[in-house]
């Protein structure tokens, strides 16, 4: 009967231990998978905020470029404005005469 008791001793400290090494090997791969969870996540939120800042400055520089067509366009039609004055051979007016009408007549021939 001996041999049995020592059997069973044996047994049950085998079991002792994969039990531990189940338990400890378990607790490490949740602590694992917890930090690369942990990891990826804040790898998701930081890309996030960089493409909500790429957005932003990509709306500034949208309405700066708009800004600057619009006053190249003003800038431009002044100046083909002048040059078709110039291909048109007008004086400039040094005095401005203005006609009074006092009655309401008018002649017709």
């Amino acid at each position: 009967m001996k041999s049995v008791s020592i059997l069973r001793r044996a047994f049950s400290f085998k079991n002792k231990i994969f039990r531990s090494l189940f338990l400890f090997l378990g607790f490490s791969a949740i602590i694992g998978l917890s930090g690369l969870y942990i990891y990826l996540v804040n790898f998701e939120v930081s890309g996030r905020y960089a493409l909500q800042e790429y957005e932003k400055k990509l709306s500034e520089v949208s309405k700066e470029n708009e800004k600057l067509e619009m006053s190249f366009l003003k800038v431009d039609s002044l100046d083909n404005v002048m040059a078709m004055l110039d291909g048109l051979g007008l004086e400039k007016t040094e005095k401005v005469s203005y006609i009074k009408v006092v009655d309401s007549q008018v002649v017709i021939k």
